[in-house]
C-alpha cells in the first residue's frame, strides 16, 4: 500500500495554472498484518529481555482447561451465544520486581471459541474453535501464606496471533465444517488483543490459577458488510509445575 502526497508549487509572480507543478511523494505504509506482527514481536522481545535480567527468575510449565465464548452482536442487537470447551499449554516465568510485586509473563498455545445463533437466514447455529499463540506480559502481587506458599493476583494485556481453527455451520439441519483462515483483511482477524486477570495459589513446586480473558476488539474482519461484532471471552483453570 502506498501513501501519495500531492504538492502544488507555484513560482513567485506566476498566475498560470499550466506552469504549476505537482510533486508526488510515495512512501510505504504498513497494513494491519505488519502492524500486528510488529506489536506481537515487540511484546515478545520486551518480555524475554525483562525475564533475562532477573537471576532469580522461576520457570514453570502450565496447562489450562477453558470454557470459551464471545459477545456477539448483529449491529447493536446481542445474539444468543454459548460456550465451547478447549485448553492450552505453555511456559510461565516469575521474576521478583519490587517487594510483593512480580513480573509474571507467560507464552502459550491456547484454544478459544464460541457458538451463536444468527438473527435471520437459514443458518441456525455457528460454532467456531480457534487456536492462538498467546503472549501475556503480566504483573502479579504475592500474598504470603506460610511455608513458601502464596496467594497470587495477576493482571496484564493479552496479545494473540491466530494459528488455525474450524467453523461449523448448521444450515437447514445440515452441518458443514470449514477451516478458518486467519487474515488481516478478511474472515477472522489474525491478531487479537485483550486483558487478562487471574487469582491463584502457588507453592514452591505447584501453582493453580483461575483466570479470565476479556477481548477488547472484534475479531470479525467482515463486520463492515455483515454487521457481526465478535469479542472473545475465556474462563480458564490452570495447573502448573515449577521447573526451577
Amino acid at each position: 500500500m502506498l501513501l501519495r502526497i500531492g504538492v502544488e508549487m507555484t513560482m513567485p509572480g506566476d498566475t498560470s495554472p499550466v506552469q504549476k507543478q505537482m510533486i508526488c511523494l510515495e512512501s510505504p505504509t504498513f497494513n494491519a498484518s505488519t502492524q500486528g506482527m510488529k506489536l506481537f514481536l515487540t511484546a515478545a522481545l520486551i518480555t524475554a529481555a525483562l525475564c533475562s535480567t532477573f537471576a532469580q527468575t522461576r520457570i514453570a510449565i502450565r496447562g489450562s482447561f477453558h470454557q470459551s465464548t464471545a459477545v456477539v452482536k448483529d449491529g447493536i442487537q446481542p445474539l444468543n451465544t454459548g460456550f465451547v470447551t478447549n485448553g492450552g499449554a505453555g511456559i510461565y516465568f516469575k521474576a521478583p520486581f519490587d517487594g510483593v510485586l512480580h513480573f509474571s509473563p507467560y507464552a502459550a498455545i491456547q484454544g478459544r471459541g464460541y457458538r451463536f445463533t444468527p438473527l435471520t437466514g437459514p443458518v441456525s447455529n455457528v460454532q467456531t474453535q480457534l487456536v492462538y499463540l498467546d503472549l501475556v506480559p503480566a504483573l502479579s502481587v504475592d500474598f504470603p501464606s506460610g511455608k513458601g506458599n502464596h496467594w497470587v493476583v495477576s493482571f496484564g494485556p493479552n496479545f494473540s496471533m491466530g494459528l488455525f481453527g474450524t467453523e461449523k455451520k448448521t444450515t437447514n439441519g445440515t452441518t458443514t465444517s470449514t477451516k478458518v483462515k486467519f487474515s488481516s483483511t478478511s474472515g477472522i482477524g489474525l491478531y487479537d488483543v485483550g486483558l487478562n486477570t487471574a487469582i491463584g495459589y502457588h507453592t514452591p513446586k505447584w501453582l493453580v490459577e483461575l483466570g479470565y480473558m476479556h477481548g477488547l476488539a472484534s475479531i470479525n474482519n467482515e463486520e463492515e458488510f455483515d454487521k457481526i461484532n465478535i469479542r472473545n471471552r475465556v474462563l480458564g483453570l490452570t495447573l502448573g509445575y515449577y521447573l526451577k
